[in-house]
């Protein structure tokens, strides 16, 4: 079983599971380069256009942008439970899950740097 698209998908659209169903593939067919589950899906978009029953890959996904440039994002540093601080600095560049960014703080200037850890979401370093 493999996952297929259900409708017709655009390159950079980011992937939800309702997206796709399972399918029987031959096989002598199936290999580690097909997607077999819809949670693997959370998180990424499309590199290119799949037809509505065509299979997704791995070479047709990657993490998906979570961080834009000049957007407002929450930094967190610290560990929970124990001391944690959060500011909402300014993205100064894009960023995709794991990726680390520089960000600003608008009121004092100062730049620092976080891994992007969700949509809109940083920790920092």
């Amino acid at each position: 079983m493999v996952l297929v698209a259900v409708s017709n998908l655009a390159p950079g659209q980011p992937l939800q599971p309702e997206m796709f169903k399972l399918e029987k593939m031959d096989a002598d067919k199936v290999n580690n380069s097909y997607l077999l589950e819809s949670t693997s899906l959370t998180g990424l978009e499309l590199l290119r256009s799949l037809r509505a029953g065509e299979p997704v890959r791995n070479v047709d996904v990657r993490p998906a942008i979570m961080v834009k440039k000049g957007e407002l994002v929450q930094l967190t540093v610290g560990k929970p439970g124990e001391f944690q601080i959060s500011a909402r600095l300014e993205a100064m560049q894009d960023g995709r899950l794991g990726e680390q960014i520089k960000l600003r703080n608008a009121e004092s200037g100062r730049v620092l740097s976080g891994v992007v850890t969700g949509k809109g979401l940083v920790n920092g370093t």
